[in-house]
């Protein structure tokens, strides 16, 4: 939410990527942690466990990121339409400002 609230302090209309790309990089590191596994914990010798393991880890990585991405588009777009609605009630309000509420 931070690096959306920056995105959106710097006028970027592409915050979506951004909240794509956060919330996508758990995929990555999802990624990175099976390549150590595999070299550090996995006790497997040849070229077929090799593929098999890190084609599955592949699609599981690809499934996260997917998810984390969706789910950082989804939250971004809940804070900025929270964040523009509160500037918009308060430009309301200044503008309003000394006016009678009747003559609203």
């Amino acid at each position: 939410m931070l690096l959306c609230y920056f995105q959106s302090n710097g006028e970027n209309h592409r915050w979506w990527w951004r909240a794509f790309c956060n919330g996508g990089s758990l995929g990555a590191f999802t990624m990175l942690y099976a390549g150590w596994f595999f070299s550090t914990k996995f006790q497997c010798q040849g070229i077929v466990p090799f593929l098999i393991y890190f084609g599955f880890m592949g699609l599981v990585s690809l499934g996260f990121s997917m998810m984390g991405g969706c789910i950082g588009v989804v939250s971004a777009l809940w804070f900025n339409k929270k964040l523009y609605a509160l500037v918009n009630l308060s430009e309301t309000a200044e503008e309003n400002e000394g006016v009678p509420p009747e003559a609203i």
